[in-house]
């Protein structure tokens, strides 16, 4: 369906985001919702995850109608970034032409999508250099935080951690600790005795409005890792189906 996008649609219920993301069920999985539920459903979990989203309708008109409901939920950065992308109207060998204006917008959203990555890409990039010339993070640290940058969700315990390094436990387990100290990972406990460390879907912006990125500047290119006082996030998940 074509994107229907008011630039003056005042998001009223924006602020409420934030509640609905904390009401709705931890984890992957599926659950039913009726029609007039979804649009704010799918604002908490835009709240809660950070990145691209692809939400999917059953027919064209479904989307145009879910699209037009959403801006009375999203931020007015959200509603810049909110895109349709219409079904095919043709398929191969149809002799019909397809609607030029279909095209167009799918051509639009193929382009924002590609740009979204490639500033992405950069943005991963400047933060692996930044934390290359740490003077505070040993390879260990660096190598694993290279990997959370790229898996969001990813989760670490300290016996893997000790495994792919071959280190002692209580090496790998002062590693990560020190890495969530400095808000650089989330931290959980399971059971009694397990640690979960996972990366946070933000983690490049922690480490960019990190103590250690603005005082970058002031010690000739080398970054001194300053722990963070944050309350210990809620693991990253997978959005449900709706």
């Amino acid at each position: 369906c074509p994107m229907r996008n008011d630039p003056a649609a005042p998001s009223l219920l924006a602020h409420l985001a934030p509640e609905i993301a904390a009401a709705l069920p931890e984890g992957s999985g599926e659950f039913g919702l009726p029609d007039g539920a979804k649009p704010a459903a799918i604002a908490g979990l835009l709240a809660r995850h950070e990145g691209a989203a692809l939400i999917i309708a059953p027919t064209p008109a479904d989307a145009n109608e879910l699209m037009e409901s959403l801006t009375a939920w999203l931020t007015a950065g959200q509603l810049e970034r909110l895109m349709g992308f219409p079904p095919r109207e043709t398929v191969a060998y149809d002799k019909r032409s397809p609607d030029s204006a279909t095209i167009e917008a799918r051509q639009r959203a193929l382009d924002a999508l590609d740009l979204y990555v490639a500033e992405k890409v950069e943005q991963v990039r400047r933060v692996e250099g930044m934390l290359r010339r740490s003077s505070d993070l040993n390879h260990r640290q660096l190598a694993l935080l290279a990997h959370a940058l790229r898996h969001a969700g990813a989760e670490y315990t300290v016996r893997s951690h000790g495994t792919s390094h071959g280190v002692a436990y209580a090496t790998a387990r002062a590693d990560l600790f020190r890495l969530a100290e400095l808000g650089w990972l989330d931290h959980r406990r399971v059971g009694r005795r397990d640690n979960v460390f996972s990366a946070p879907s933000d983690l490049d912006v922690r480490i960019r409005n990190s103590p250690a990125a603005r005082a970058s500047g002031r010690q000739g290119g080398a970054v001194v890792a300053t722990p963070v006082k944050r309350s210990v996030s809620r693991p990253p998940t997978a959005p449900p189906r709706l």
